[in-house]
């Protein structure tokens, strides 16, 4: 089963560039496929400023991150780059998440430029179903290029995370309506305890195969 890690940082208003140029300096030492995204739109006005997301993916196995994270720890120069960056946050924490939906196919040349995160959280007892759901939804929605399902290995654990990427903001939303119609039609509202929450974010920087 296929991983990947986000890293999110909430630069201090001061520090943006310094963040955000940190950050690129980080992800292209993994060598590892990925991007770095900051907001197209803020998730809302209460928030610590707007968030710099990496995404690190291509591990094939737990033992693959381990072995990342063991040398970024091992690691004075690169644990101390990710000391120095987090300073200059508000808040930075790292997630690993499982993608239930196998490793994302893209087709050649194409280039996306905007990513969709979209959170759910399954009513108590019901996780596999809205599993189940999702991947029903994504089985049919006719969309070339089909969201990818992922939950993180910690935390509430019945969250629930769908990716889409897009070329521009009307392509995501079209491709977003089309991914709604195929889990309403799978059942997956009826199984969420509570209203999903929506990210969207613009690449600003990507390594992909």
């Amino acid at each position: 089963m296929p991983y990947n890690m986000n890293f999110l940082r909430y630069p201090k208003a001061e520090h943006f560039d310094d963040v955000l140029n940190g950050v690129k300096e980080s992800f292209d030492s993994t060598g590892k496929p990925g991007n770095i995204t900051i907001p197209a739109s803020g998730v809302n006005v209460t928030q610590q400023g707007p968030a710099i997301v990496t995404l690190v993916a291509g591990f094939e196995s737990l033992d693959e991150i381990d072995q990342l994270q063991e040398s970024v720890i091992s690691n004075p120069e690169a644990w101390s780059r990710i000391n120095r960056i987090a300073s200059m946050c508000h808040h930075a924490n790292w997630v690993v998440s499982e993608i239930l939906s196998g490793a994302p196919v893209i087709p050649a040349n194409y280039k996306p430029k905007v990513v969709s995160r979209i959170f759910l959280s399954a009513k108590p007892g019901l996780t596999q179903d809205l599993i189940n759901g999702l991947m029903e939804a994504r089985e049919n929605t006719e969309a070339d290029i089909k969201p990818i399902v992922s939950r993180p290995i910690t935390g509430p654990m019945g969250m629930l995370r769908i990716s889409q990427i897009a070329t521009g903001l009307q392509e995501l939303e079209d491709l977003s309506q089309a991914t709604r119609k195929a889990a309403a039609q799978a059942g997956v509202p009826d199984l969420l305890s509570q209203s999903p929450i929506r990210s969207v974010g613009r690449i600003v920087h990507s390594n992909m195969p």
